[in-house]
């Protein structure tokens, strides 16, 4: 297996004439081309197909109905490149028997969004792939890590296979973008604004159209470049409603988790994010890898997670509800008291955690205040004592029952104290969840506790 990270300016060149070589028969190889949401990978696929006006592309997109589809990938290939589509089974066996795809010359196979085909194509373009050594034929798969998919590591993990990693665009490439876009060279302020949305190219690129569309750029009439216009506060809207856009794609879990780092305030290892949400680190791992793939964090060079820009880190800070962002800035304190962290951020934390006016009025009220067991006095004791447990009430509170029902049951397997309302809290998630005998579990464990008179 090979991994490279050639320049994009050069990439489609390069990738084409592996291509060729490949389809000649004078090397093996197939290609692999991996990158997070926006990043790309269809954009090189198609340039890619234009370059080889030589060689036959049969290309098609995966989608999620294809996962429980068994061969539905591969048929589709095979029926826009050989007119038909064969008995899949009777190929498993003889797999040498591909001469129909290639009947009219050299072709090259290509998947799009190849981590949500079905596993009998990826396990048949993986064997296709295999001996293509002596076929006039190639394998190309376009694919994000995140879902993993272990077919696709396979594949990727053949000697005889490039793989190329898309990686955020740099300045030259943003302008390359604007340049697609508008027809015209940036100048240098709009290339400093544009740069806030962390390299994404289909950030980058809607970001353009805004500015375009809201009249917000303008050709300089000396330099010929293209500059931005109107007031910082209309060009931080503009930026904010992209990026709002780019945010409102992440599932509620890794949603909690881009939360917890805009609060933290810096670049942050994952064992410290997990201990401040009370969760083990290994359960944090799929929603880390998400907001990576989402293009919404990046890895630091020293191993922490850190956001791809600092607009993105104060435009999530500014959507979490106060209540909860209180709640969070003392989960932060409690965690740096915990694990040494400086006097100047734990004093900061805490002031933020003791900001003027009342936790209970900033919290969003739902049907969960029916059940009349989250009182605001113990709410805001449990804030102080067992911050965990006070976040899931107010997820809770909030419609966000399934991350409170995980918080709330954390709670009962390590904490001895408080137990009745965790138990009330866990009650009222699994039972809105529709989660009938975790709901019950808590009935019974709460029928032999000693409840208040008011409960």
């Amino acid at each position: 297996m090979e991994e490279d990270r050639t320049p994009r300016a050069n990439l489609v060149r390069s990738l084409a004439d592996d291509v060729r070589r490949y389809v000649r028969c004078t090397e093996h190889g197939a290609l692999a081309l991996v990158g997070s949401i926006g990043l790309g990978k269809t954009t090189v696929l198609r340039e890619i197909a234009c370059a080889l006006d030589d060689v036959r592309v049969v290309a098609t997109t995966a989608d999620e109905l294809d996962s429980c589809s068994p061969s539905s990938v591969l048929g589709r290939l095979f029926l826009a490149g050989a007119g038909a589509t064969p008995d899949m089974k009777i190929l498993g066996y003889n797999i040498d028997n591909l001469d129909a795809i290639y009947a009219d010359g050299p072709v090259a196979l290509v998947v799009d969004d190849a981590h949500l085909a079905d596993g009998e194509s990826l396990a048949l373009l993986h064997r296709i792939s295999a001996v293509s050594a002596r076929l006039p034929l190639t394998v190309i798969l376009a694919y994000r890590r995140v879902p993993e998919r272990m077919a696709l590591t396979m594949f990727a993990a053949q000697p005889h296979v490039r793989t190329i990693e898309l990686t955020p665009l740099d300045s030259e490439e943003v302008a390359a973008v604007v340049r697609l876009h508008l027809g015209g060279d940036p100048a240098p302020d709009l290339i400093r604004y544009l740069g806030q949305a962390g390299g994404n190219p289909l950030h980058v690129g809607q970001l353009v159209d805004l500015l375009a569309s809201r009249e917000h750029t303008a050709v300089d009439t000396e330099s010929g470049l293209i500059t931005l216009r109107g007031t910082e506060v209309e060009l931080s809207d503009q930026l904010g409603q992209s990026i709002r856009s780019h945010l409102s794609c992440l599932s509620p879990r890794v949603r909690d988790l881009v939360q917890v780092l805009a609060v933290a305030d810096g670049p942050m290892g994952v064992e410290e994010l997990a201990d401040i949400g009370g969760e083990a680190p290994a359960r944090c791992a799929g929603a880390v890898a998400a907001a990576v793939d989402a293009g919404v964090l990046r890895w630091s060079d020293d191993g922490d997670l850190d956001f791809v820009a600092p607009a993105y880190r104060q435009i999530v800070y500014d959507t979490v509800a106060p209540g909860i962002r209180r709640l969070l800035h003392h989960a932060v304190a409690e965690s740096l008291a915990r694990g040494g962290g400086s006097a100047a951020r734990l004093s900061a934390h805490r002031e933020r955690a003791d900001a003027p006016g009342t936790f209970v009025p900033s919290r969003q009220p739902s049907s969960v205040q029916t059940f009349g067991v989250f009182d605001s006095d113990e709410l805001a004791a449990t804030v102080r004592g067992n911050p965990t447990l006070a976040r899931a009430a107010v997820l809770a509170e909030s419609g966000r029952f399934r991350a409170a029902a995980e918080l709330a049951d954390g709670v009962l397997e390590t904490a001895r104290g408080e137990r009745t309302f965790a138990l009330m809290v866990s009650l009222t998630s699994h039972t809105v969840l529709g989660d009938v005998p975790r709901a019950r579990a808590s009935i019974d464990e709460l029928l032999r506790s000693s409840l208040p008179p008011e409960a």
